[in-house]
């Protein structure tokens, strides 16, 4: 596939202005989900076949090896701004 499905997301908590500094956190989770009449989040269609189930499981997989790649990558700036950030302030001090 030359798309992925955009199912999975991810977010970054780093510290921000004058917060102690912490090493950045990950969270991967779904971008995307539809509910049933019960609540239960789904994140396929209706799948009725093992090609289908194949499919999107298959979907599921490169995206989240997408999200992955953009996960680690974000965690690693977010880590690099949290050592930049405590540099400048020891040599303030």
């Amino acid at each position: 596939m030359a798309k992925t499905i955009g199912q999975f997301t991810y977010k970054i908590i780093a510290p921000k202005g004058d917060d102690l500094p912490f090493n950045a956190i990950v969270h991967i989770g779904p971008e995307n989900w539809s509910t049933d009449e019960s609540g239960w989040p789904s994140q396929t269609p209706q799948l009725m076949s093992e090609g289908e189930i194949d499919y999107h499981i298959a979907a599921f997989k490169e995206d989240l090896e997408r999200v992955g790649k953009l996960a680690k990558a974000a965690l690693r700036r977010a880590n690099e701004q949290t050592l930049e950030a405590v540099r400048a302030r020891n040599n303030s001090n």
